[in-house]
C-alpha cells in the first residue's frame, strides 16, 4: 500500500509539472508573438505595401526615419526572424493541443515568411513558385491547358455572334454593366442584403460598422482596410467597369461574411478575448491572406445557392440597376464557364520569371483569363507589387471550398453549413491545417 500511494504521489507530481510546463510554454508564446508583431511593423518601414493593417499597442510602432532603419537594418530583421524560428522550434508543437496547438503552427509559418520577405527586400532572388511557397506556404499547381481550351470552345459555342471570343464576351457583357451613377445603390442594396443574412447565422459586435468610399484610378476592383474594434473602410474603384454578377460576390468578399467580418471576429476572439496579439497586425507578404483571400472568395458560396444567387440578382439587384433580364440565364451560364478559367497564375507566373513581357501578360489575361481591357490594364502593375500574391484567391478559395465540402458533405441545411464558416472566421486557420482536414485536390480558378 505505502508502495502504491508513492506512485499515485509521484504520477500527481508530473501531472503537476506537466501542467504548469504548458503554462509556461504558452507564456514563450505570448513573448515570441509579440516580437513578431514588432518584427513586422519594422519590415514595414521597407515596404510600404507589406503591413495590411495593425491594431495593436500604438507604442510599438517605428518610427519611419532614417535612425530607425539604421538601428534595425535588414541583416538584423532577418537575423532577428531566425531567432524567432528557432525559439518556436525549441519549444515543439508537441506542447501544445487545440486551439494552442494552431496557434504554434500559424505563428511558425508566419515567422517563417517574415525571414522570406526581408531575403527579398535584401536582394535574394525567387522565381514565382518559389516566392509563393516562401510567403504564401503555398504553389498553384500546372496550367492545364486541355482544359481551359475546353472551356473556351464552350464559350465559343454560346456567345451570340462571331469573331474572336474576347470582343464578342465584351460585347455581350455590356448589356449586363452596371451604370456608374447607380452604382451607389446597387452596392449599397447588396451590401445590406449580406449584411442581414449574415447576422442571422454570425453576432455582430455592437457598434461594429463599415465605411464605404468610391475611388478611381486604383489598382484593385475593390479593397477593404481593417480598422480595429469592427470598423472597416471598404474602398470600390469605379475607374473599372462593374459587371452585375460582381456587385454581391465584392459586398459578401470584402465585407459580409468575408474580410470585413473575418477580421473582425479574429480580433475579437483571439486579439481581445484571448490576448493572441499576433493577430493585431496582418503582413500582407504573409500565409495569413491565402485562407484570408479563401474564405472571402468563398463568401457567397455559404450565403447562396447557385439558384439563389441568380434568383437574387434578376429580381432585386437588376430592377436597381435599370438592367434587362433578357439574356440574364445566359449570362450567368457564361460567368460560370468564366469563372472555372484557370490562366491567371499561369500568365502571372511567366511575367514574374521575366519570360513574357508587360504588354503580352496584358493582352494574355484578355485573351486566356478573358478580363476586360480595363481590367487587364490594371493587373500587370499589381503583379509589379505583389508577385504572387495572386495565387491566394483560386489555391485559397479551393482549400477553404474543399474543407466545406468535407465537413458539411451530411445534409445540414444552412445552419450547419454556417456553423462551419463561423468556425472558419474566428479561430486560427493555416492553409496545411485545412487541407489536412479537406485532403483538397487544388486547382486554379477566377470567380
Amino acid at each position: 500500500m505505502k508502495k502504491l500511494a508513492v506512485i499515485f504521489a509521484l504520477s500527481a507530481l508530473v501531472a503537476a509539472l506537466s501542467c504548469s510546463q504548458k503554462v509556461d510554454y504558452s507564456a514563450e508564446l505570448d513573448s515570441i508573438a509579440e516580437s513578431y508583431v514588432k518584427l513586422v511593423l519594422r519590415v514595414g518601414l521597407y515596404d510600404a505595401d507589406y503591413v495590411d493593417f495593425y491594431i495593436g499597442p500604438e507604442e510599438w510602432k517605428p518610427a519611419d526615419t532614417a535612425a530607425e532603419k539604421e538601428a534595425y537594418p535588414l541583416a538584423r530583421l532577418t537575423a532577428e526572424a531566425d531567432s524567432l524560428m528557432n525559439q518556436l522550434l525549441a519549444v515543439g508543437r508537441d506542447r501544445f493541443e487545440g486551439l494552442q496547438a494552431d496557434r504554434f503552427e500559424f505563428l511558425l509559418i508566419q515567422v517563417r515568411a517574415v525571414k522570406a520577405k526581408t531575403e527579398l527586400l535584401s536582394g535574394r532572388k525567387m522565381s514565382f513558385d518559389e516566392e509563393s511557397m516562401a510567403l504564401y506556404d503555398a504553389v498553384a499547381p500546372p496550367f492545364d491547358e486541355t482544359h481551359h481550351d475546353s472551356l473556351l470552345a464552350e464559350l465559343d459555342g454560346l456567345l451570340p455572334g462571331s469573331g474572336d471570343i474576347p470582343a464578342r464576351l465584351e460585347q455581350f457583357r455590356s448589356r449586363f454593366t452596371v451604370p456608374k451613377e447607380k452604382l451607389d445603390t446597387v452596392f449599397s442594396t447588396a451590401l445590406a442584403e449580406a449584411r442581414q443574412r449574415t447576422a442571422q447565422y454570425i453576432e455582430l459586435p455592437p457598434g461594429e460598422t463599415l465605411d464605404v468610399e468610391f475611388v478611381e484610378n486604383k489598382p484593385f476592383g475593390a479593397a477593404n482596410w481593417y480598422k480595429g474594434s469592427g470598423h472597416s473602410l471598404l474602398q470600390l474603384n469605379t475607374s473599372v467597369p462593374c459587371l452585375i454578377d460582381w456587385v454581391m460576390h465584392m459586398a459578401c468578399h470584402e465585407a459580409y461574411p468575408g474580410h470585413h467580418t473575418n477580421s473582425t471576429l479574429l480580433d475579437i476572439h483571439l486579439v481581445q478575448d484571448s490576448g493572441w496579439i499576433e493577430y493585431s497586425v496582418s503582413p500582407t507578404f504573409s500565409p495569413r491572406p491565402t485562407v484570408a483571400e479563401g474564405i472571402a472568395q468563398y463568401a457567397d458560396h455559404v450565403m447562396f445557392s447557385t439558384e439563389e444567387r441568380v434568383a437574387f440578382d434578376k429580381q432585386v439587384l437588376f430592377p436597381v440597376a435599370g438592367l434587362d433580364t433578357a439574356g440574364a440565364d445566359l449570362y450567368y451560364e457564361i460567368v460560370e464557364i468564366t469563372g472555372s478559367l484557370s490562366a491567371d497564375a499561369d500568365i502571372a507566373r511567366r511575367y514574374v520569371d521575366g519570360l513574357i513581357s508587360g504588354p503580352e501578360a496584358e493582352r494574355m489575361f484578355i485573351e486566356k483569363s478573358l478580363y476586360s481591357p480595363e481590367m487587364a490594364k490594371n493587373i500587370v502593375p499589381m503583379l509589379d507589387v505583389y508577385g504572387s500574391y495572386i495565387i491566394n484567391y483560386s489555391v485559397g478559395e479551393q482549400v477553404v471550398s474543399d474543407y466545406m465540402d468535407k465537413m458539411t458533405a451530411s445534409p445540414g441545411g444552412p445552419e450547419q453549413r454556417w456553423a462551419v464558416f463561423r468556425e472558419l472566421l474566428s479561430r486560427p486557420q493555416t492553409l496545411s491545417g485545412l487541407k489536412a482536414k479537406a485532403i483538397p485536390n487544388i486547382r486554379i480558378a477566377r470567380r
